[in-house]
């Protein structure tokens, strides 16, 4: 899967003081677009690594434990609160947090209520978050951290809202859908941070005449859905021909930071997908080192004794339940090793691809954490 990218120049301008900052001249983020299979009859486990544009950008002026307030904003009051139709996130672009990412609840006219999450930005383990400073004479001494806004795809967009635009096979009928009428379903993974485990229950569908429902929820349009970054989906095909979705967007120009949770006392398994618009290598993903502070998995001792591993997915048959493809694991002193594979540089012939998804399988010793992706474009 290739993404081509256009870049441009852009300049931040304080709307308040028409005061230009030369520290602040940057590029934007790449535009491209990329091409997403539906197989026909099929199951996919999918993500969209490409995002929506930039909707506000400001500067972090003050922080508490789940609220960002911003510098030369001016916002109108509930304009970023979660509607039936759109949904936002903030994410830090620069500083100790940068690529951490949050939903936005709601808004005053300069700060930001963020969905809670398992740490508070006031002591967070990635470090401090740096706010704007001003000496006695009010000159400013220190620039805060950047952040953006942008708004989350939803399944209305990516999918179709009308007849006419819908890339899967609908419903005659939201009884139809409770059958094995052929038709297609979208399982969304269980909503909020450190709830990956596994997918919703209720499947997502289109019915003719009336557009995205939820099983157990016929008369509520689910088009606004939200397709988070780095949460992948399933797509549940049992109509024929193939698809394909082309999508337009911006990619991850900084670091993605992707909250791991440790795992529980049975363990845990955890849904994942890039949030960079490239393949990366194995042993480029971040995801396990020798290294504990380059990790979220645990090493191996051996490959008889295994901890925490990573599972990745190929499309399979027309069923919510997906087998794993491949087994991969990092084993101590050896990197990464695949069960039966006797091949020796399975890192560097592995890819992370865009696009797909892939699950981690926590033991109950498993520390989680962030996981780290630096892009490294070229």
């Amino acid at each position: 899967m290739r993404v081509i990218f256009q870049r441009s120049i852009f300049v931040l301008l304080s709307l308040a003081g028409s005061l230009l900052y030369a520290q602040e001249v940057a590029s934007t983020p790449p535009v491209g677009g990329m091409r997403l299979a539906l197989p026909g009859a099929k199951s996919s486990l999918l993500s969209i690594p490409v995002l929506k544009a930039v909707s506000a950008v400001g500067r972090a002026l003050k922080v508490s434990e789940h609220a960002v307030t911003l510098s030369h904003v001016s916002w109108t009051v509930g304009q970023y609160r979660p509607t039936a139709t759109a949904s936002y996130y903030m994410e830090f672009t620069t500083g100790a947090l940068a690529g951490v990412m949050a939903k936005i609840v709601d808004n005053t006219a300069t700060s930001l209520e963020l969905e809670p999450s398992n740490y508070s930005l006031l002591a967070h383990p990635l470090g401090r978050v740096v706010t704007d400073s001003y000496d006695a004479t009010f000159q400013q001494t220190l620039f805060g951290d950047l952040a953006v806004i942008r708004p989350f795809w939803t399944i209305g967009e990516v999918l179709g809202t009308t007849a006419a635009e819908l890339q899967l096979t609908a419903f005659p009928s939201s009884d139809a859908a409770l059958s094995l009428h052929a038709g297609d379903r979208i399982y969304l993974p269980k909503s909020g941070e450190g709830s990956w485990d596994q997918l919703a229950a209720a499947p997502l569908f289109y019915v003719q005449g009336l557009g995205w429902r939820q099983t157990g929820h016929a008369t509520t349009d689910r088009q606004g859905e939200v397709l988070r970054p780095g949460q992948p989906w399933l797509a549940v095909r049992q109509s024929l021909p193939s698809s394909v979705l082309v999508i337009v967007g911006n990619i991850q120009l900084t670091r993605a930071a992707t909250y791991i949770p440790a795992g529980t006392a049975k363990g845990r398994d955890i849904l994942i997908a890039s949030r960079l618009s490239e393949p990366v290598k194995l042993s480029n993903s971040g995801l396990s080192s020798d290294d504990p502070a380059k990790r979220v998995l645990t090493p191996s001792p051996s490959l008889g004794e295994r901890v925490d591993e990573y599972y990745s997915f190929g499309s399979q048959l027309s069923t919510p339940f997906l087998e794993p493809s491949h087994r991969y694991l990092w084993v101590t002193g050896q990197g990464w090793q695949e069960p039966g594979n006797a091949q020796s540089d399975i890192a560097q012939t592995v890819d992370l691809q865009p696009g797909t998804g892939g699950l981690l399988r926590l033991r109950p010793s498993s520390p989680g954490g962030f996981w780290l992706q630096v892009p490294q474009y070229k």
